[in-house]
């Protein structure tokens, strides 16, 4: 598959800021529009497997890209991008740390209830004593 794409960031000269041709065996063809979130409209690209739209981004018009499998737009502000997707790396997800918190609580009752059978083993061992049996509490002899 081969497209051709036309970016004019004033749409003076073809009446848009950006058009996209796919081949259609020996002619192209306009790619059509997809719809996006919002009221917000795509070309998608088959060649890139990505979704092309344009803005105004302070004057200036970019050509933005999506990934249609995740939503995540790119406008060309390569320091910002990595910057926020650092962030997202580095901060645990909400999933996470519910896990975290509920790893910490199990091993808190684990704690808890080795603490209690020693504690009983203790309290069971002196009882022995104290009445003169030799076994374990609540078998018969």
């Amino acid at each position: 598959m081969r497209e051709y794409w036309r970016l004019d960031p004033t749409g003076e000269l073809t009446g848009t800021p950006l058009e996209g041709f796919r081949s259609l065996g020996d002619r192209f063809g306009r790619v059509e529009s997809v719809a996006g979130p919002g009221e917000v409209t795509y070309l998608r690209s088959g060649v890139l497997g990505l979704d092309l739209r344009t803005a105004r981004r302070n004057g200036p018009t970019v050509l933005v890209t999506r990934d249609p499998r995740t939503g995540e737009e790119f406008d060309g502000r390569v320091k910002k991008y990595y910057r926020q997707r650092r962030i997202a790396e580095a901060r645990p997800s909400a999933a996470d740390d519910e896990l975290s918190a509920i790893q910490v609580e199990i091993s808190a009752a684990r704690e808890r209830t080795r603490i209690a059978e020693e504690r009983a083993r203790v309290l069971e061992q002196r009882l022995r004593e104290l009445t003169g049996q030799a076994g374990p509490m609540g078998r018969d002899s």
